[in-house]
């Protein structure tokens, strides 16, 4: 993203000084992110019992899904859009409500996420894993 998007207010621009990151070398890597997060967020060992985790993890999965179909780092904004577009529409209340629960970060911290949807997100965790592994680049 600052490579790409980044705007230079002094200095030298990022694309000087960042190197470029080959589609499917991006791809590798997010989808390995997103098993072994996954398998720590499946574990327990990464907690999702707040009302910020939660949503969070849902949403960065959407977001990664994108970037593996894309080739290319995209924002939040944009993974929810093409997920909630794109995938079952099963998941698409989990993405909304994920969405609609990122103001105040600060506060949701300390607020306990429901049971549900902690058992949702790990549900989403794994579909997303498992659809990771259809999509075409080189591993």
């Amino acid at each position: 993203m600052v490579r790409e998007h980044g705007i230079t207010l002094a200095g030298i621009p990022a694309k000087d000084l960042i190197d470029f990151i080959p589609a499917n070398d991006l791809q590798k890597e997010i989808f390995v992110t997103m098993q072994e997060w996954g398998n720590e967020i499946i574990s327990g060992q990464w907690k999702m019992d707040n009302k910020w985790a939660q949503p969070f993890v849902a949403i960065m999965y959407c977001r990664m899904l994108h970037s593996l179909k894309t080739g290319r780092i995209n924002s939040k904004l944009s993974g929810v859009q093409w997920a909630k577009s794109t995938l079952e529409s099963r998941w698409a209340g989990l993405i909304q409500r994920a969405w609609d629960e990122r103001p105040n970060p600060s506060l949701k911290v300390r607020q306990p996420a429901e049971t549900i949807a902690v058992k949702d997100t790990i549900e989403f965790v794994r579909f997303a894993i498992e659809l990771g592994q259809s999509y075409e680049f080189d591993t």
